[in-house]
């Protein structure tokens, strides 16, 4: 479970999961879902940490900041994925302050499972 999927990038000022959408209702659900985890974990003396898969944002976030992608679709490492790493970061600690921590996995990611806020590239695309 990964608290850094309940994150709405809100605090960038854009409202990217309109209320009422699929994609804010999956999103709220998801994040009932983590707290209930966390609290679990916290009743049970446990401390939770969040996998993580770098870099991957929504695909309506990466819609609106253009420039952290290189024009294909694929993000890019610059000022926006840096800016937008940091409201990752920051939201999830602000939305779960209990949380232990991150284990960042690396290598290849899927969105089957978030298929509602995140797409990525066909491997046929690469």
């Amino acid at each position: 479970m990964s608290g850094t999927q309940a994150v709405d990038f809100s605090s960038t000022g854009h409202d990217y999961f309109p209320s009422g959408s699929p994609q804010r209702q999956w999103l709220d659900a998801y994040a009932k879902g983590v707290t209930r985890f966390v609290a679990s974990a916290a009743a049970a003396g446990v401390s939770s940490y969040f996998f993580v898969d770098l870099l991957v944002f929504p695909a309506p976030v990466v819609a609106a900041w253009p420039n952290a992608t290189d024009g294909s679709g694929r993000l890019v490492w610059n000022a926006a994925t840096r800016q937008l790493l940091e409201v990752l970061v920051d939201e999830t600690f602000s939305q779960f302050p209990t949380v232990a921590g991150w284990i960042v996995r690396t290598g290849e990611t899927y969105t089957y499972d978030t298929c509602l806020l995140y797409t990525s590239p066909s491997p046929r695309d690469s």
